[in-house]
């Protein structure tokens, strides 16, 4: 299992919970705990499903200014961006690149915890070199 990798996401768990009003310098709101605890039992779903690949190919684990929580991972040519909003809720940016530099985007705001998780597998799974 990669650890570095997995500390840091758990740290910016932790960074999260001292997040106060304003924190961005421009209004935004703390971040929920129930948004934060959301996200941590994603990425421990991810671990169980994808093991190792979890954290290989995890990019983003960051605050949003609504007081949700975003993580991103991305390997070619698939990327998604999952968000939890401060009531817990899930949604998604799915970005499809192509080499023709055509890109396809499918954004949900409110996603099922399957969808979510199922698109995050596609993602984590994908073993494509990007072409030069």
């Amino acid at each position: 299992m990669n650890n570095d990798a997995k500390q840091w996401a758990l740290m910016q768990f932790d960074e999260m919970t001292v997040l106060e009003q304003d924190w961005d310098s421009y209004g935004a709101d703390p971040i929920s705990p129930v948004a934060i605890e959301t996200a941590s039992k994603l990425l421990q779903s991810v671990e169980k499903q994808c093991g190792n690949e979890a954290y290989e190919k995890l990019m983003i684990v960051a605050p949003r200014p609504d007081g949700g929580v975003q993580i991103e991972w991305k390997t070619w040519p698939l990327e998604i961006d999952v968000h939890t909003d401060h009531q817990g809720n899930l949604g998604y940016l799915y970005i499809t690149y192509h080499q023709s530099d055509t890109t396809k985007y499918d954004e949900v705001s409110s996603a099922s915890w399957d969808e979510v998780l199922a698109l995050i597998n596609k993602v984590v799974k994908t073993n494509e070199d990007k072409p030069s």
